[in-house]
């Protein structure tokens, strides 16, 4: 009779590689950015901005579970102040610090803040916020 699990090559499972806690939040950070470039691109653009979630809910007659879209809030990370426009970067609903003691960046208009965005997000990738977002990584 032949053994078909001779064939295999049998291994221990590996540890689960850990992600470094830095990299989590620098990622929310770049995901929630993303958001609020989306959300400025849409009112330059004269649309209105929703921002979905998934939920499974279940038919109470039936008893079958469905996949369905809710609506979900979302709050923008810029406001207008006087004739200019200030943008904070965000983690858990707190600004942080682009310099120390400073959160707000100032913009002349609305139609700055996706290039902004693009320059914070590569200032992100590239470690330039790491000593700022350190003290998140204990919450």
């Amino acid at each position: 009779m032949p053994s078909y699990l001779c064939s295999l090559t049998v291994i221990k499972k590996p540890d689960k590689i850990k992600v470094n806690p830095l990299t989590k939040i620098k990622n929310r950070i770049i995901k929630n950015l993303e958001e609020q470039k989306e959300m400025a691109q849409c009112l330059l653009n004269g649309e209105r901005y929703i921002a979905y979630h998934e939920k499974w809910v279940t038919n109470p007659d039936s008893k079958l579970r469905n996949l369905v879209f809710k609506p979900r809030n979302v709050n923008p990370w810029f406001s207008q102040y006087g004739e200019k426009y200030i943008f904070e970067v965000r983690y858990l609903n707190k600004a942080i610090d682009i310099q120390p003691g400073k959160t707000a960046i100032s913009i002349n208009g609305i139609n700055e803040i996706p290039s902004l965005i693009c320059l914070l997000i590569k200032a992100l990738e590239t470690g330039e916020l790491d000593h700022v977002i350190e003290g998140f990584k204990d919450i």
